[in-house]
């Protein structure tokens, strides 16, 4: 058997699944589109029902939309979540949501309520829940290893810390930008056959240099990369790429980004000129 990567990005929207060596499959994030989810859709071509883990990188809408539907519509069975280790804002907010919407309102939910009543309950009957946290070793066998990256405890702490903000004075906004959920992204590395995978989720450059000062041996030099947030500049660390990037004659890295193509135009070229630095840059759909 052999190491699976597929990454899904079509301009809004990121969902990347996980074949294992053994046989075992995982889903990183889960994005939708008019109801349909791209990843899920091609698990079932394959006739995977199981999902040996779901890993959550972080609340934002672009990772997150198609949760619903991986609970609920597609029935497959996830066994275990791996999930950022915070508290947010709209995690709160959900939960009040839920018990007045039982109480008195009738009303469809957005898909974030929808996706933590969903989880909620699955964990309830019996889904193991994980935080994932740097150097924890969330699955192994005698083939592979897959390990946390990030977040750090220090940007966990200062995202929950900022959850009263939202609290403080006056009617709660959820469009005032007291919690970046960025900060509080999960990353994974999975080694296998002596190469190694780095899967960003949407990790900041800040993020980066708090999270490798909490990891236990080096990352790198990798055989595939996919770039954090989009590839944005605000996520690039040059001295973290510098050790990511093959060295080898004849080796190169393979860095693949999934675009962004809402608001802000990711990735930009000045960013995919950062990246081309050190290996080989794919953005889903194209080649750059």
């Amino acid at each position: 058997m052999s190491l699976e990567i597929h990454v899904f990005g079509p301009g809004y929207g990121e969902s990347i699944l996980v074949g294992l060596p053994d046989g075992s499959w995982g889903l990183v994030d889960c994005f939708s589109s008019s109801g349909v989810s791209m990843a899920l859709d091609y698990l079932v071509s394959r006739g995977i029902g199981t999902l040996d883990f779901f890993c959550w990188t972080h609340p934002d809408e672009d990772h997150s939309n198609g949760i619903p539907l991986l609970m609920s519509r597609y029935h497959i069975t996830v066994k275990e979540l791996w999930q950022f280790p915070a508290v947010d804002a709209r995690q709160v907010v959900a939960f009040i949501e839920t018990k007045f919407r039982k109480l008195f309102i009738r009303k469809e939910s957005s898909y974030i309520v929808r996706a933590y009543e969903l989880l909620d309950a699955a964990i309830k009957a019996g889904m193991r829940l994980q935080w994932v946290v740097p150097n924890l070793t969330l699955k192994q066998s005698s083939d592979y290893r897959v390990v946390g990256l990030a977040p750090a405890p220090e940007e966990v702490h200062r995202f929950t810390s900022s959850l009263g903000a939202f609290f403080r004075d006056g009617p709660i906004n959820l469009q005032q930008k007291h919690q970046h959920t960025n900060d509080i992204s999960s990353a994974l590395l999975i080694e296998y056959a002596g190469c190694q995978v780095v899967l960003g989720g949407d990790v900041t450059k800040a993020g980066w240099k708090s999270a490798r000062s909490h990891w236990n041996r080096p990352v790198g030099p990798c055989l595939l990369v996919k770039a954090s947030h989009h590839g944005s500049e605000g996520s690039y660390s040059e001295e973290i790429w510098r050790e990511w990037q093959s060295v080898g004659p004849g080796s190169v890295t393979t860095i693949v980004t999934t675009p962004y193509r809402k608001a802000s135009r990711l990735p930009s070229a000045a960013g995919v000129a950062k990246l081309g630095q050190h290996g080989k840059v794919f953005v889903t759909g194209c080649q750059a």
